[in-house]
């Protein structure tokens, strides 16, 4: 993995110094900050390095985001395209920190299998708060 303060990613010289990291590492995984290109833009550059997967996180009112480009092997895997969005509002509820911690602690497997089944037991955890809002057990 490699996180990189790219402070600008639409210059063709930055695209190509992008891709020859990629193909000199083979990294599985790589998250930007201040990119300073739109979502759109960002669509296409991750495609045209090769990767099948990721995600944007956008500032709001700016064209300021954060992209993680993530390469699976998904040879034996079925593809699975469910979104996944993040909810501010779990940052504001005290057990989620510590929930995220125990369930990372217990997953085991690759990295991408860790994140899978960390999304599940997140979305399980939002869940189960709503339900408890809502007074429902």
């Amino acid at each position: 993995m490699i996180s990189w303060n790219v402070r600008g990613l639409g210059s063709p010289r930055a695209i190509r110094r992008l891709r020859f990291l990629l193909k000199q590492y083979n990294l599985q995984m790589v998250f930007f900050m201040e990119t300073k290109v739109s979502a759109t833009w960002m669509e296409k550059i991750r495609r045209r390095c090769g990767y099948t997967n990721g995600f944007n996180v956008e500032a709001d009112g700016s064209r300021d985001h954060c992209p993680l480009l993530i390469s699976l092997d998904l040879e034996n895997k079925p593809v699975h395209r469910s979104s996944f969005r993040f909810e501010a509002w779990w940052l504001l509820e005290d057990s989620f920190e510590k929930m995220i911690l125990e369930s990372w602690q217990n997953l085991t497997g690759l990295l991408t299998d860790k994140l899978e089944g960390l999304k599940v037991r997140i979305l399980q955890w939002a869940n189960q708060i709503k339900n408890a809002r809502k007074g429902i057990k």
